[in-house]
């Protein structure tokens, strides 16, 4: 009697239809709430529920770019396009709004012009030609009809972002310095700047940087978390740590913008906030290398061990992540969980940051590479010898790149060079090494002689201006066999080297040399001019050249 009844009262329950229709709800409710992990995961059910719907597989492509995912929103409004719906021509637009956000302004143009000419009458031309608008103003276009002309300071602000990122600071220094006097609006360029002074351990500088940049732009993510470092850096506790309480109060929503906090909270051991922020990271786009890594990183650093188990034990289960994995999950086995773990990827695994930190520990000068950095560049000729001398015992990537880039520079003094070409041989820095000296760039494919190195490096730079100075002018092969030789005194027997007393006589010896057969030269006349005796001449020609 009782089965009975219940099945009369199931009979009576209004079944809930979970469609395509009741997902989209779903989603726009937690849109209107900027719950956009949710919104994601409801915009996918509809499209799973009715996946012949163009209008589901747009939501997608849309909140998607909404946070930030442009690669994968494009091959879904390409998919609509190809293959789904040819006709639904607001996706041209919305490709063209992708592009750019992603700074490709030429394929951005030709998308935007494809909604204009499917749809010259449509709902979003007034949007279309706005996006236009804007794409001529940062590209400096004046012909709409010149479809790929990239902004020149869109071009040098990415090699300078290069250049930092390879820690060529001073070569990156310079393109910014010049971006911004040309355009004191460009926000990016300054806030690079900004972090540039910091990395060359102007640290004032850099801070005076951050406040130009809020100055135009009171809310600058990017700005508030570098001021906030750099607050730390410099004593000043009580400012960074109201910024600090502002910037945990956020909650970005574009990756870019939610790396950059969520990366600065954990520089500033806040890590409890920047794992919540990777988290939410997390939701927003799934599983990426880098962020598994970071997650378990702020996990380990609040003692959350299981919690940074997982993490590292989810990146191991990814070929590229192994090595990575397999250091940390030994570090945590070994109950070594006193350390502090560092925000920074791909890492320095523990044990090479273990030999690192050994050999900063015998500087005993208390030193910041930040601060060597700076002296390597901006410091006078003895604080320039200490920081290149230190920096070698410290090496790695940034160490070595700064070596290389000042090794190119025309500017830099010739002993500094030496010395830094010294360093590089040591730290068995791979080949080839390229040195400028004067207007000659040498292309070194084995390590050169150490023994006198600096008087190698002077006898080439007095030749190029003994040479200037009397007007010698080389002929295309005359040059070449020129610069021949003087890439042998990378590597000419320290005897022979030693035999060099007299810049000019070696000079006239080299212009007889390379000259003489063209020219039908006289010993004596070219003597004269040099300022040298011809016995001496004869003496170079022959001890020096051996012929």
């Amino acid at each position: 009697m009782g089965k009975e009844r219940l099945k009369k009262e199931r009979g009576k329950v209004i079944p809930l239809v979970l469609n395509a229709e009741f997902y989209y709800q779903k989603a726009m409710q937690a849109m209107k709430k900027k719950d956009y992990g949710n919104a994601l995961r409801y915009f996918r059910r509809t499209v799973e529920l009715e996946p012949e719907n163009p209008v589901n597989h747009c939501n997608l492509a849309g909140i998607l770019a909404e946070v930030g995912r442009f690669e994968e929103s494009n091959r879904i409004l390409h998919y609509i396009l190809e293959q789904l719906s040819p006709d639904f021509h607001e996706c041209n637009l919305f490709l063209g709004h992708n592009y750019a956000s992603m700074g490709e302004y030429s394929s951005s143009k030709k998308y935007a012009l494809r909604y204009l000419e499917k749809e010259p009458e449509g709902e979003y031309v007034a949007d279309a030609e706005e996006l236009l608008e804007y794409l001529a103003e940062v590209s400096g276009e004046e012909n709409e009809e010149e479809e790929g002309v990239f902004s020149p300071e869109f071009e040098e602000h990415e090699e300078a972002r290069r250049l930092l990122g390879k820690g060529r600071f001073k070569a990156a220094l310079k393109k910014l310095q010049v971006l911004v006097k040309r355009d004191p609006f460009f926000l990016p360029a300054r806030n690079n700047l900004s972090l540039t002074y910091y990395y060359l351990g102007q640290v004032e500088a850099a801070i005076h940087e951050a406040y130009r940049v809020l100055e135009l732009d009171p809310q600058n993510l990017h700005a508030l978390c570098n001021l906030s470092i750099f607050f730390k850096n410099v004593g000043e506790e009580e400012k960074g740590k109201k910024l600090v309480e502002g910037l945990a109060k956020v909650y970005p929503i574009p990756l870019e913008l939610g790396y950059k906090l969520a990366t600065t909270m954990g520089f500033l051991q806040e890590d409890e906030t920047a794992y919540r922020l990777f988290r939410h990271l997390y939701r927003l786009q799934g599983e990426t290398l880098p962020l598994l890594h970071l997650l378990a990183v702020s996990a380990y650093n609040q003692n959350k061990w299981a919690d940074a188990k997982y993490w590292w034990g989810r990146l191991y289960t990814y070929e590229e992540g192994k090595e990575i994995a397999a250091a940390y999950l030994s570090l945590l086995q070994g109950g070594d969980k006193e350390r502090r773990l560092s925000y920074r990827y791909p890492p320095v695994l523990p044990k090479k940051e273990d030999e690192r930190q050994k050999r900063a520990n015998m500087e005993g000068n208390g030193h910041s590479r930040i601060s060597l950095l700076w002296g390597l560049h901006f410091g006078d000729e003895k604080v320039k010898r200490e920081a290149i001398e230190l920096l070698g015992k410290l090496g790695g990537r940034v160490v070595e790149t700064n070596f290389r880039d000042l090794l190119r520079d025309r500017e830099e003094d010739r002993g500094a060079k030496e010395r830094i070409l010294a360093m590089l041989v040591q730290m068995g820095a791979p080949l080839p090494i390229e040195i400028r000296l004067g207007s000659t760039l040498f292309r070194l494919v084995s390590y050169p002689k150490l023994e006198f190195l600096f008087l190698r490096l002077t006898a080439i730079d007095r030749m190029e201006q003994i040479f200037q100075a009397q007007g010698v002018k080389f002929s295309g092969k005359a040059r070449k066999r020129l610069r021949q030789w003087y890439y042998s005194l990378f590597y000419m027997d320290a005897e022979r080297l030693l035999q060099i007393r007299k810049w000019e006589a070696l000079a006239a010896a080299l212009e007889y040399v390379l000259l003489h057969e063209q020219q039908k030269i006289g010993k004596s006349k070219l003597a004269a001019r040099y300022g040298i005796a011809p016995a001496t001449l004869n003496r170079y020609l022959k001890n020096i050249f051996e012929y």
